[in-house]
């Protein structure tokens, strides 16, 4: 499979049931030419070395967290906190994800974005938030449409009709 696989296509319907939510992106596409490109151009992401800089950014991280968990217990009067661990482990990921991308952290930093306001209204207003909070209202968004789009039932049909 690692040797060969251009003769491995992925399946055209689950390219078809990801194509609203992912686009087309190479993770489905038959394997072509703009399948090549689009793999080439993000080869460099997957290299040992990479990995190993993927790595030591989260193990940073970790140890970010770490330090201010020790510095609210020592703020404490009874030497205990509560720590919501959902919380913390999406701070942690969205500044390792961030860090990677960006090369620092950069997940305080305010920026403005348009944002559905109240959610479900289809009104959407402009709104500072941290690239933390977009990055996280972001995957939301994806996850809270991906369900809905994947097992919406017109995409049984998808195989006849595209």
């Amino acid at each position: 499979m690692t040797t060969k696989n251009q003769y491995f296509d992925k399946a055209p319907l689950q390219e078809k049931l990801f194509n609203k939510l992912l686009g087309k992106a190479f993770i489905f596409s038959p394997t072509d030419e703009l399948w090549k490109a689009k793999r080439k151009a993000c080869a460099h992401a997957f290299y040992k070395d990479r990995l190993t800089l993927m790595m030591e950014t989260l193990r940073d991280q970790i140890k970010l967290a770490f330090v201010s968990w020790d510095e609210q217990i020592e703020k404490s009067a009874d030497g205990s906190t509560v720590i919501d661990i959902f919380v913390e482990f999406e701070r942690i990921f969205s500044r390792n994800i961030i860090t990677i991308a960006f090369g620092e952290d950069v997940s305080e930093e305010q920026i403005e974005a348009t944002i559905e306001s109240p959610v479900g209204s289809g009104i959407y207003e402009p709104k500072m938030m941290s690239v933390r909070e977009l990055l996280h209202s972001n995957t939301e968004d994806i996850a809270k449409y991906a369900i809905l789009k994947v097992i919406n039932p017109i995409n049984i049909f998808l195989r006849w009709t595209g």
